[in-house]
């Protein structure tokens, strides 16, 4: 279902706007789960949502580094696949929203260990550019590409 949702995206987008997404994504739920501030996992839910919703390029961080980041800074912009990255994005929105229902269950100890998980991923992601659902999704189309489907 998540494969077909994001075969919808095809353009390429700027690989220094998806870091700074995440970067901000793992700031803010570490800073929840040091400070014990739940209500940063729904905000952190909402930013993701709509980057998975609308696409990459119209999430509000995104708007954020382009208007204010982007025009500072130098170098040759590289560019990646949207769908791959929006798989990403999928997947740790769906990992927050467990988390952000298991905080409404009261099961805490799961609900911060899932926080964790997501801002492991979104911290990986931005401090290397390794995104664990990224590689996975090239992996598994190029085994299709390969074996000539």
């Amino acid at each position: 279902m998540a494969e077909r949702y994001c075969r919808r995206v095809t353009r390429p987008i700027e690989v220094r706007t998806a870091r700074f997404e995440q970067g901000v994504v793992a700031v803010l739920l570490l800073a929840a789960f040091v400070f014990r501030v739940e209500l940063l996992v729904p905000i952190s839910l909402g930013l993701l949502l709509v980057s998975a919703l609308a696409g990459p390029r119209f999430s509000p961080l995104a708007v954020v580094f382009d208007t204010l980041v982007a025009p500072r800074l130098r170098g040759a912009r590289r560019t990646e696949t949207g769908r791959s990255r929006r798989l990403g994005t999928l997947l740790q929105t769906a990992g927050l929203a467990l988390a952000f229902l298991l905080f409404l269950a009261d099961v805490e100890g799961l609900a911060w260990l899932l926080t964790l998980v997501v801002a492991g991923t979104a911290a990986l992601d931005c401090t290397t550019g390794l995104s664990a659902p990224t590689l996975a999704y090239r992996r598994v189309f190029r085994r299709r590409s390969s074996s000539g489907r």
